[in-house]
């Protein structure tokens, strides 16, 4: 209870006059006190679903109508659809699907849908980030089934048939190193870069004919020739080109300062004012601009080669 002296005030009346009320003791309960505002109720926020940790090679690109968790959807030509909480060794499907494969409508007939996998700057971009989070445990952002540890996800760069199995070239994910070469024992129908994971001397890939995780044991190939050699040369092709690319931006640099500057300090002669003077003068700005322009792309390529061969090499 609360007891409390009212001083004296003007009320408004039932029939809208000023009525003068003197000064008065009010007694009230602490509930009778703001009778009019309603007690607040807590706030439900919903709890984000947890980002695969599959992202730092592809974002997930669909959720599962059910619930709406991000996940991995496959779908081929026929119908047949599929969704995986992780892209990689175990291959965990989600678990609202019940561990059976849904069929879908003519809505995911006649294409095939997997999920796309990163640009290579954009790639190496989310690995970095990811590394971060893996030093610090307050970063990570994941309860959810990881792949295992030990995975590892490859490009395919060729599939060549050989004695007794299939010579497969893998190249690391977004990185630049030399494609290592593996064996199998099996004949293997892979597209070129096709992405896979190695894990414990099995490769793994998802099929979308047979809408099913293929895994088949491999090894290092110890009978490679010329292979290494062949993609040495293809790594020393960004350096040339990085070289190249300057050399003919400085040359056109070098012919295009001069003739601005002299068209600069030329234009101030009265003498070649006159029609033939300034269409020429015109002509040779938009060559020399046009040198300029041409210079600096060229140079700025060179930069973006030489950087690009410097993360890969890190």
């Amino acid at each position: 209870m609360t007891t409390y002296r009212r001083r004296g005030h003007y009320r408004r009346g039932p029939n809208g006059q000023r009525v003068w009320v003197s000064s008065h003791t009010v007694t009230r309960s602490r509930r009778q006190q703001y009778p009019y505002r309603a007690s607040k109720s807590p706030r439900v926020v919903a709890p984000k679903a947890p980002l695969p940790w599959s992202i730092r090679w592809a974002k997930p690109n669909g959720r599962f109508p059910v619930c709406g968790a991000p996940v991995y959807f496959y779908a081929n030509e026929f119908g047949s659809r599929v969704y995986f909480d992780e892209i990689g060794p175990p291959w965990p499907k989600h678990p609202c699907t019940l561990g059976s494969h849904a069929q879908g409508t003519g809505a995911t007939r006649g294409r095939r849908i997997a999920p796309l996998i990163y640009s290579p700057t954009k790639g190496r971009r989310k690995l970095a980030a990811a590394h971060r989070s893996d030093r610090n445990p307050q970063l990570r952002p994941s309860s959810r089934p990881r792949t295992s540890a030990t995975s590892q996800p490859f490009t395919l760069r060729r599939a060549l048939p050989g004695t007794g199995g299939t010579h497969l070239h893998l190249q690391r994910l977004f990185e630049a190193s030399v494609p290592e070469v593996w064996e199998s024992t099996e004949n293997v129908s892979l597209q070129p870069d096709q992405v896979v994971f190695l894990d414990e001397g099995h490769l793994s890939y998802m099929d979308l004919g047979r809408m099913d995780v293929v895994r088949f044991p491999v090894h290092i190939s110890s009978t490679a020739p010329g292979i290494s050699q062949a993609y040495d040369q293809q790594g020393r092709q960004p350096a040339s080109q990085a070289d190249s690319s300057a050399g003919c931006g400085g040359c056109l640099l070098v012919i295009a300062i001069p003739m601005l500057v002299w068209l600069l300090v030329s234009i101030w002669n009265p003498i070649n004012h006159n029609s033939n003077g300034i269409g020429a003068a015109v002509f040779l700005f938009l060559v020399a601009a046009g040198c300029f322009v041409s210079g600096v792309r060229l140079i700025t390529r060179a930069r973006q080669l030489r950087r690009n061969d410097e993360n890969s090499g890190k």
